[in-house]
């Protein structure tokens, strides 16, 4: 049985790579033009990135771990302790350097950056089936 914490993550992340699977349909030119396909994008992509932030802050602090106080620092930390590897961690850094730059820097944002992002959501799914691959080690 899944921990509660992780297991409401990854049902979310679920419902946001449905999402995020029918935008990625659309032509480049159709998501530059339309506002609406990018604010969902924005916003799904953000939150998924959270999902696998809070998993990977629990998992670490079940396990006694330091948790780092920078968001890259924390998917650094699971590839550290063998909890994803690093074909999943370098993407997940850049999609984390994408979140900031959604929240803190969003007069900035580059949209054709965040189309390219949308085409490789599958790395949300390495990283869940990497979580639930460790979680079952663990046991």
């Amino acid at each position: 049985m899944l921990p509660e914490p992780i297991r409401k993550r990854l049902e979310r992340l679920d419902e946001i790579l449905e999402r995020l699977e029918e935008i990625k349909s659309f032509s480049l030119e159709e998501f530059l033009k339309d506002w609406k396909l990018q604010d969902i994008a924005l916003r799904n992509l953000q939150v998924a990135v959270e999902c696998c932030l809070d998993i990977g802050t629990y998992l670490l602090s079940q396990n006694k771990k330091e948790i780092p106080d920078t968001y890259v620092g924390i998917i650094e930390k699971l590839e550290e302790t063998s909890v994803i590897d690093k074909d999943i961690s370098l993407p997940l850094k850049e999609l984390v350097k994408l979140r900031n730059i959604i929240v803190h820097e969003y007069l900035s944002i580059n949209y054709q950056k965040v189309y390219e992002h949308l085409q490789n959501t599958t790395i949300f799914k390495k990283y869940a089936q990497a979580i639930l691959h460790f979680l079952e080690k663990s046991k």
